[in-house]
């Protein structure tokens, strides 16, 4: 008889008669069962598929959201240097600047703007002093040299000045404002054909700026050439309808045709505009005088001189006025 044959029936006898038998070979399937997927639990590496207990998945996107505040915008330090009366910004920039909170380029700006300032209140000294600082900061911008060149040339030196400017075009060779600067200088010079030059070269460069307009209209007028200065003060009036330059050189131009009535109203225009320009009395006082308007005349004579008590011009105009009535 086989093993099988012997074990069946002593198997069907425990099965019927005790019950914890029974109760073994029906709990042992299961409870081999849960072995085996415990064991399989036990030995899967954490991070293939498991559930990583107690420890990060590595293989988990990170939550990398900023749940800080969000930061206020910068302060702009530099703002109230921008806009506001001469004084206040001034006060402004100096503000800025001792803060120390302005880095690189900043800092040359803090000075640039002060120094902007500082030449609109006509200290032309202490605003080179900004320009230089800004310059040695940011040696290649064309804007804080042509203006660096406004300033020596108010003061009058002209060879600093036209350095300032040829650097200016060296910088940027578009820059229209430094060609038209570099023509004043030889204007002032008396070099008026080569500042004629200057001036053409800033116009074709920009065409949309005043002041090339402006700088070609004197040396038009210093060479006594009065249509095209007649032209150009038409153009500076088109571009910028109230300019003292545009009323004066076309009145200038009108004087000088004997148009005396148009030029009285162009002085009166650009007095209307800068009421301290002693010029413009002489100029229109001279066009009273040869009209035969002799008492307006004086009126601007002697107003001239209250502005300017040495101006040679109303002087001499003056006593030619009162020998004339006598």
């Amino acid at each position: 008889m086989s093993g099988l044959a012997r074990w069946l029936p002593s198997h069907g006898q425990l099965w019927y008669g005790d019950p914890w038998y029974r109760a073994a070979w029906l709990m042992l399937p299961q409870a081999v069962a849960l072995g085996i997927i415990g064991a399989v639990w036990l030995w899967q590496p954490q991070g293939a598929g498991g559930v990583p207990w107690a420890k990060p998945n590595p293989e988990a996107p990170a939550d990398n959201r900023d749940t800080s505040p969000p930061l206020a915008p910068p302060k702009d330090l530099l703002g109230p240097c921008r806009s506001g009366t001469t004084q206040s910004r001034i006060a402004a920039c100096t503000l800025a600047l001792k803060s120390g909170e302005l880095k690189g380029n900043a800092i040359a700006e803090g000075h640039y703007r002060r120094a902007a300032a500082l030449a609109a209140a006509d200290n032309y000294r202490d605003a080179i002093d900004d320009y230089n600082i800004a310059i040695s900061i940011v040696p290649n911008t064309a804007l804080y040299h042509n203006d660096r060149g406004v300033a020596w040339r108010v003061l009058k030196d002209y060879d600093r000045a036209m350095q300032d400017f040829d650097k200016a075009v060296a910088i940027d060779a578009n820059y229209a404002l430094g060609y038209a600067n570099r023509g004043r200088i030889l204007y002032l010079q008396k070099r008026y054909l080569e500042g004629l030059e200057q001036a053409n070269i800033a116009i074709t460069k920009n065409d949309k700026l005043v002041w090339p307009y402006v700088v070609r209209a004197g040396i038009y007028e210093a060479l006594s050439n009065w249509r095209l200065e007649f032209d150009d003060a038409n153009k500076i009036l088109q571009m910028e309808p109230d300019s003292v330059f545009g009323h004066e050189f076309r009145g200038r131009a009108y004087y000088e045709s004997q148009q005396y009535a148009a030029a009285i109203a162009d002085y009166g225009a650009a007095i209307a505009l800068d009421p301290q320009g002693n010029y413009h009395y002489d100029m229109r006082g001279r066009s009273y005088f040869l009209s035969g308007q002799y008492d307006k005349a004086m009126d601007d004579y002697s107003a001239a001189l209250r502005i300017d008590p040495t101006d040679t011009y109303a002087i001499a105009w003056m006593n030619e006025l009162k020998a004339k009535k006598k």
